[in-house]
């Protein structure tokens, strides 16, 4: 096995064997991480040359950034040419895939929904937080690569962890700060419950939705959980309703 290969794998284990409380990826580290993590992605997948869908995608995502907590990061929105139904995140970075917006019909709360989860994603620190735990766990990364690629190895860990997708907590956290998001850039947080009600009656091609549709918790609790912090935060009331023009048609090719 390649060196490279073998510190990949003892820095994962090392995610999940220890832990570190302390603060030790700032802001300038996190969005490093987030930029070499976003050349990673855009080398193993193609990126969708829409302008249309793009512009979509880049509407919807800055009004949710615009209404997060994390006015310091300059977020950047792009559609990936997958099929799968899917969505990742990195710090600073939203990827949405084709194969999603095919099966939401472009609905713009549908689609503000998983962007709203993605954001949230790094406004949460969640990448960060499992980086710190690599940090704070292992010698490997010091002892066996340079500067420059520690940091390169880093951000594979981190384009990995994304596609694996989050511990139960912290999809819980997305989802519930994903709605309170939406609600205050003005799209409906039921949007959020119609696209996994959605997913759960998909039947095609099921690459990709083991992110969303998974059994610990299930996606039904999911979805009950994410019913009961709307109706106790009134988040549907208040949305401002300035919404967005409906969404565009598109071709799937």
């Amino acid at each position: 096995m390649r060196p490279r290969r073998w510190l990949l794998m003892f820095a994962l284990l090392a995610l999940f064997a220890a832990g570190c409380d302390g603060k030790l990826v700032g802001r300038a580290e996190e969005m490093r991480l987030g930029h070499e993590a976003a050349r990673v992605i855009e080398q193993r997948f193609r990126v969708c040359q829409d302008e249309e869908l793009q512009w979509l995608v880049e509407r919807i995502g800055r009004r949710i950034a615009a209404n997060s907590p994390r006015s310091d990061i300059d977020f950047t929105f792009r559609v990936l040419e997958e099929r799968e139904i899917n969505a990742l995140s990195v710090p600073g970075y939203v990827y949405v895939n084709r194969g999603l917006i095919n099966a939401t019909n472009a609905d713009p709360d549908e689609l503000a929904a998983v962007i709203a989860h993605e954001v949230a994603h790094t406004t949460e620190r969640h990448t960060a937080k499992q980086m710190e735990r690599v940090y704070g766990a292992t010698f490997l990364l010091n002892a066996f690569v340079t500067e420059n690629a520690n940091i390169n190895a880093l951000a594979e860990i981190a384009v990995e962890l994304a596609l694996r997708g989050n511990s139960r907590q912290d999809e819980r956290a997305a989802d519930a700060q994903a709605v309170r998001f939406m609600s205050r850039a003005g799209y409906d947080p039921y949007g959020m419950v119609r696209f996994f009600e959605r997913l759960l009656k998909h039947t095609g091609d099921t690459r990709g939705l083991n992110k969303y549709l998974s059994t610990h918790p299930s996606t039904t609790e999911r979805i009950s959980r994410i019913r009961a912090l709307i109706e106790k935060e009134n988040l549907a009331r208040k949305a401002v309703r300035s919404r967005p023009s409906p969404g565009v048609q598109i071709a799937d090719h």
